[in-house]
């Protein structure tokens, strides 16, 4: 006997929908997947500095779980996942507030070394351009967009 699931099919039907919706939306398929690909590209290239700044970060601060946690943010990254994208720019705002924060109270105790003030301007900037590279880009905004309505 066939058992109804409702649930069930409303995420069938759900999922469908979805992917109707998505497919209406793209003029161009093969444009549209150029797109896609060039976001994909500029996650990877996200996550692989987000990867090399954690492996630093071990080097530099000794903080091994912080980086273990970043270095799965940017596998979630690659993977597609939204959430883990919006957890990357809220990541990404409190580590330029807290670098600042940081930065200003060494400047007013002791003499901070040029080497430090370089290299936390220069993360600043690394930060803030994926911040706007992951809310902002179309083609990223795509990429994503595509790989959530690939999962249902």
């Amino acid at each position: 006997m066939m058992e109804f699931n409702r649930e069930n099919d409303y995420n069938k039907v759900e999922a469908f929908n979805t992917l109707k919706e998505y497919d209406s939306r793209k003029k161009d398929s093969t444009a549209h997947l150029d797109m896609v690909e060039r976001g994909e590209k500029i996650v990877q290239v996200i996550a692989v500095v987000g990867i090399i700044f954690a492996i630093i970060s071990i080097f530099t601060s000794g903080n091994i779980i912080g980086a273990i946690i970043n270095i799965a943010i940017c596998l979630g990254l690659m993977a597609g996942k939204n959430w883990v994208r919006i957890l990357y720019i809220v990541f990404s705002v409190i580590g330029i507030i807290v670098l600042l924060v940081l930065l200003g109270q060494l400047a007013s105790i002791a003499t901070v070394p040029v080497w430090l003030t370089l290299f936390s301007l220069f993360s600043i900037a690394v930060s803030v351009t994926c911040i706007i590279l992951l809310s902002a880009n179309q083609s990223v905004l795509e990429f994503f967009e595509y790989k959530r309505c690939k999962c249902n």
